[in-house]
């Protein structure tokens, strides 16, 4: 049942992700993106550990893919293969549910009773949600083990309707910060990406912002392991589908400032954007995010901007920018006790 799988493209053809991909755009979720497989694999191939084993149950509307994790005290426990964030459901479907149902007594068989099961990307009113409780309630226990904040804004309108939701505050603020930067010579530039020798070679341009921002030069940067590698999977996944956004700022003929994020369907989803500490009075985040905004709108094929999880004192500048939240929480099912 359970299998070691490398998250390679023999395990996981791109055509497999292609409807791994649709059926993480059709389900009731705040992240559909960290649904998707190029998020999902890009951690289990970097992140989830060498050998990690992993059972797969597919039909036609529905998808289920739950892999073992040892937790530090040395328990299993059955996760999606992003066990890290929980962004992400490893229920995907109207009939996701009933998959796992119908797995449990080979689950069982395999262990010898159930072993905890953490469900990620719980939105508390979805369908989903309905259908663990009426499975599963009178033999397992849940609980809230976390929670997130996914926060996105609406594209509905182009840029002036982007802006036409925020704030008069920051719209003067956000004017007066283009200028600046206008008036010093700071470009954008998409540097388009195509292939993997390619998407290597950005992501190198990323971290050498990255070890000047902030971040880099406090160690919590994305050049910092494990999320460097992380970071490069999950670009070179995104280039080689099409589905990579990423813009540099420059100035005097260097990189000043990036910007990366990815596409699932109509949905956008951030991912990391810094700038050299150096030119922090220009603000070339606001500038970055602004211009990608601006892309995107101009693209025609759009909808939503997410930003991730806005939970947390850190994460509070997003209320800026965004104007719905998707509230989402991650509970562990755990069996009775049969004593």
């Amino acid at each position: 049942m359970f299998q070691t799988m490398t998250a390679n493209e023999t395990d996981f053809p791109q055509e497999v992700c292609a409807w791994w991909d649709r059926l993480a755009l059709s389900c009731e979720q705040g992240d559909p993106f960290c649904c998707g497989s190029a998020w999902q694999l890009a951690y289990h191939e970097t992140m989830g550990g060498p050998g990690r084993r992993v059972c797969v149950r597919a039909e036609s509307c529905s998808l289920l893919i739950l892999t073992e994790t040892i937790t530090a005290s040395g328990t299993t426990v059955l996760t999606p293969l992003e066990s890290g964030w929980l962004y992400g459901t490893q229920m995907l479907g109207a009939d996701a549910v009933r998959l796992l149902a119908e797995m449990l007594p080979e689950i069982r068989s395999e262990y010898g009773t159930i072993p905890d099961i953490a469900l990620g990307g719980i939105s508390p009113s979805s369908e989903a949600a309905h259908d663990l409780f009426r499975y599963f309630s009178d033999e397992y226990d849940f609980f809230r083990i976390g929670s997130a904040l996914p926060c996105a804004a609406s594209l509905s309108g182009g840029l002036d309707g982007f802006l036409s939701r925020r704030s008069g505050n920051f719209r003067a603020k956000l004017k007066k910060t283009l200028r600046k930067a206008q008036e010093r010579g700071i470009s954008v530039a998409d540097p388009a990406p195509g292939t993997d020798t390619e998407a290597d070679a950005v992501f190198e341009r990323i971290l050498s912002i990255e070890a000047r921002s902030w971040k880099g030069l406090s160690n919590n940067g994305m050049n910092e392991e494990p999320y460097r590698s992380f970071y490069g999977a999950l670009l070179r996944r995104l280039v080689r589908t099409g589905q990579a956004r990423v813009l540099f700022a420059r100035a005097d003929d260097a990189d000043i400032g990036y910007i990366f994020g990815g596409m699932l369907g109509p949905h956008y989803r951030g991912q990391q954007f810094s700038f050299d500490a150096k030119w922090k009075a220009y603000s070339v985040g606001n500038l970055l995010q602004t211009e990608q905004i601006s892309r995107l709108c101009e693209s025609g094929n759009c909808f939503l901007y997410h930003m991730g999880s806005k939970s947390g004192d850190k994460m509070l500048y997003k209320n800026h920018w965004t104007e719905l939240t998707f509230p989402m929480e991650t509970w562990l099912m755990r069996i009775k006790s049969e004593s």
